[in-house]
């Protein structure tokens, strides 16, 4: 069987995920989100809460970081951050948030986004995934060649050389750095700064962790290519490959019904995500795969698998805001059920 188009790996294709039909998912809420686009959207379906960054065109010193009440849409706190939060993770327990600004790494309270300590003094610039590992981070901008290592109690920064267009991944040991330009999965230690091959891989458009983080599924391609006169984000896939990080199986590649770029993984379900949202249920294979398509002008912006949460943003044109659309996805057979 041949490779689909965009694919870039020379592994056979062992299983087609087979579509069966349509997702149906109802419309919760819709909100105003300051700003006409580029939002930064994080659903934490198991904490009840949506987190949303402020979009383009709002003033700098009115850039907020807010928390949504995810069933309603309601504004529950917001932060001024300043500029845009481009990720976060919890701090040793789900009570505090870790978030990384431009230039800056701040504490806050995961609930009230009360501030509790700030970092502001050599952090990486415009970091996009990081991991926390008690008072040490990981941190990385996908365009430049190299992660941070931030000491929380001591404010020391080093730095160390890593995959091309890296994503960091929150191991089960140490972080993973998984490469999006040449591949390859590498391990760091946040306080020695080594470094191990872990996984030789292709480039990955996006990767996830299985929720007991023993599994690793990538999105096959090349992130983004770079040149002198701009950058281009790299085309959707239909590859998908699946590894086991203990090396107790061989990889599995699996072709999609349908081009996506992110990957986001459940208990009991994967989502492949592009212009549409492809729904696979575990074991793959077992059952048909099924798809859902967002209102015309909105683009699928985050989804959570075991809440069934999928966030859609509507740019604005006219108005100076955005809308954030959030809907929850069922099955036919109503793999989700209300709590």
């Amino acid at each position: 069987m041949s490779l689909p188009e965009g694919g870039l790996s020379s592994v056979r294709i062992e299983q087609d995920l087979v579509l069966g039909g349509d997702l149906v998912a109802t419309q919760l809420w819709a909100a105003r989100a300051p700003g006409r686009s580029a939002h930064r959207v994080f659903i934490r379906g198991h904490a009840g809460s949506v987190y949303v960054s402020d979009g383009w065109g709002v003033n700098y010193a009115s850039i907020r970081f807010r928390r949504l009440d995810a069933m309603t849409g309601e504004e529950a706190a917001s932060f001024r951050s300043g500029t845009a939060v481009r990720t976060f993770a919890y701090r040793d327990t789900t009570d505090h948030l870790l978030i990384a600004t431009d230039t800056k790494l701040f504490e806050l309270d995961s609930l009230t986004l009360s501030e509790r300590r700030r970092w502001n003094t050599r952090i990486p610039r415009y970091p996009d995934s990081l991991a926390v590992r008690g008072d040490h981070v990981v941190v990385a901008n996908w365009l430049a060649p190299q992660v941070g290592l931030v000491d929380l109690a001591t404010g020391r920064v080093r730095r160390r050389a890593a995959p091309g267009m890296t994503k960091i991944l929150d191991g089960a040991g140490s972080p993973l750095l998984v490469g999006g330009l040449d591949g390859d999965v590498v391990s760091i230690d946040p306080i020695s700064g080594r470094t191990e091959q872990i996984l030789a891989t292709p480039p990955a458009l996006d990767a996830g962790l299985s929720p007991d983080r023993r599994t690793l599924w990538l999105s096959v391609g090349v992130r983004a290519t770079v040149t002198s006169s701009g950058m281009r984000l790299g085309r959707p896939t239909r590859e998908l490959r699946r590894y086991a990080l203990d090396g107790s199986e061989p990889a599995e590649t699996y072709r999609a019904p349908h081009p996506f770029r992110n990957v986001a993984i459940g208990t009991s379900a994967l989502w492949l995500v592009g212009e549409r949202l492809v729904d696979v249920p575990f074991p793959l294979g077992t059952g048909p795969a099924r798809m859902w398509s967002p209102p015309e002008g909105e683009t699928i912006v985050d989804g959570d698998p075991d809440s069934g949460l999928v966030m859609t943003l509507l740019p604005g044109k006219r108005d100076p805001d955005a809308r954030l659309t959030c809907f929850r996805a069922v099955e036919p057979d109503s793999r989700w059920q209300d709590h």
